[in-house]
């Protein structure tokens, strides 16, 4: 018979191994590639991303569920980073260290940026009436062309092709609006 103690410490393991696993899988791509703008070099990459990734694991009780999972990943990694610089003294550097903190600066930045941008555009798309709203389904999510929407929907090419091109504007004026924190209709 199973301890009930013991069960409910390994479901607690188990959903915190799936959270981490999760938040990692979304964010691999931006914690590697944060990782290579640091070092310039495929193979030294490679390394510290796997080193990161066992130092994320090891670490992830720190973690505030609920932050921004790819900025605390990426100062982790601006520490092995910083690491693997010490250990590879002996080696040329590509780049200074005043450099690589203003490259790791604007790297945090630029996706904080696009987090916004991101954000900004599921919330103003949220606000498409149903009909607007399809549309863009099926021609981004689905990738329909405006030719092959207008036949599914018996309208002519012109119609989707001006009812995409209004949408796309809406969706800029709000995340505009959104981003820039007016309220928007």
């Amino acid at each position: 018979m199973t301890n009930p103690t013991n069960q409910n410490h390994q479901d607690e393991n188990r959903e915190k191994a799936t959270e981490f696993v999760w938040h990692y899988t979304m964010h691999s791509r931006r914690i590697y590639t944060y990782v290579y703008s640091l070092v310039f070099d495929r193979s030294d990459a490679d390394d510290i991303y796997q080193d990161v990734g066992i130092l994320l694991w090891e670490k992830f009780d720190q973690f505030e569920k609920g932050s921004n999972f790819a900025a605390w990943a990426c100062k982790i990694a601006w520490l092995k980073v910083l690491e693997y610089r010490r250990k590879k003294k002996r080696l040329p550097a590509v780049l200074d260290q005043a450099v690589l903190e203003r490259l790791s600066s604007k790297f945090e930045g630029s996706y904080q940026k696009a987090d916004a941008e991101r954000d900004a555009l599921e919330n103003c798309l949220a606000k498409l009436s149903e009909k607007d709203s399809q549309l863009i389904i099926e021609r981004y999510q689905k990738e329909g062309s405006p030719q092959q929407l207008a036949l599914n929907r018996g309208q002519a090419v012109e119609r989707v092709y001006t009812s995409l091109k209004r949408i796309r504007r809406t969706l800029l004026e709000c995340v505009t609006r959104t981003l820039s924190g007016e309220a928007s209709p």
